[in-house]
């Protein structure tokens, strides 16, 4: 598989165009849908009654997409401290 992603150039250009897409739809999503009123479920946080990174992760993004960054950093460090580092 390593091999045919090394030399079909056109298979790489769609890999990247596709995560780049669910990127964006993930991000169109997340930001019209409030985590607040309409929260995901979380098995963990059923389970256990505690909030998961994946929780906070998901809360952070929403904050940051409305330029909250102050509660997004309360919600989860070390993803907003990580964030330009990924983009």
């Amino acid at each position: 598989m390593l091999e045919l992603l090394r030399k079909k150039k056109s298979l790489r250009i769609l890999i990247v165009a596709g995560a780049a897409i669910a990127a964006l739809a993930g991000a169109v999503y997340l930001y019209f849908h409030n985590p607040h009123s309409y929260p995901l479920p979380c098995v963990f946080y059923s389970l256990t009654g505690f909030y998961c990174p994946g929780c906070g992760a998901g809360r952070a993004c929403y904050a940051i997409l409305h330029m909250r960054f102050y509660q997004a950093f309360r919600y989860n460090p070390l993803l907003v401290l990580i964030l330009p580092w990924l983009i």
